[in-house]
């Protein structure tokens, strides 16, 4: 009487402890590589918001606003440039409010040198000096020549800035240090 052992047939057995293997092995490679793709996805997109926020770094430190000291027409424009760098082609909108009469202005800089203020006074701007008026928005050049368009609410990437009636090289400015400015930003 053959024993238990001597009537299995070990070649087909073989074969289906190899094809079991061979699934297990394919299973466990596709879960690895699914999740390797998912951390390589997390990783690319880390990098591009690292990018983008090193690419705002400088454009982040450009601001402008209005102080208004409280006397009809001798409201003053602040623009600042934190950076340790200077930017180009700045660029501010000024426009009459509704129902002023007016033209819309651009005021332009070549250039606006780093950690500097400038401070220009509402009798400089000229047709603009109106009681009632609006800041919209400045563009500049950063570092790298990208063009930026701020307001007072957000920052962005630009590729126009509105077109105006005149515009105007504002040459009665104050200059001074910016305040909070480093090097840090690079």
């Amino acid at each position: 009487m053959p024993s238990r052992w001597s009537r299995i047939d070990w070649a087909t057995g073989g074969a289906v402890v190899g094809v079991v293997a061979g699934i297990g092995t394919l299973l466990f490679t596709g879960i690895a590589t699914y999740y390797g793709a998912r951390v390589s996805a997390e990783q690319l997109d880390q990098s591009r918001q690292d990018a983008e926020r090193e690419a705002r770094g400088q454009a982040s430190r450009i601001s402008y606003w209005v102080d208004d000291v409280g006397v009809p027409l001798e409201w003053r424009l602040h623009i600042v440039n934190r950076s340790p760098d200077p930017v180009s082609q700045v660029k501010v909108l000024v426009l009459p409010d509704k129902g002023q009469k007016g033209n819309s202005s651009r005021l332009v800089w070549s250039t606006l040198a780093p950690c500097t203020e400038v401070v220009v006074k509402a009798s400089a701007i000229g047709d603009t000096n109106k009681e009632t008026f609006s800041i919209p928005a400045m563009a500049f050049l950063d570092r790298d020549g990208v063009q930026w368009k701020r307001t007072l609410d957000f920052l962005k990437r630009s590729k126009k800035f509105p077109d105006t009636d005149v515009s105007l090289v504002i040459l009665d400015t104050e200059e001074k240090p910016a305040e909070q400015c480093n090097d840090s930003v690079r």
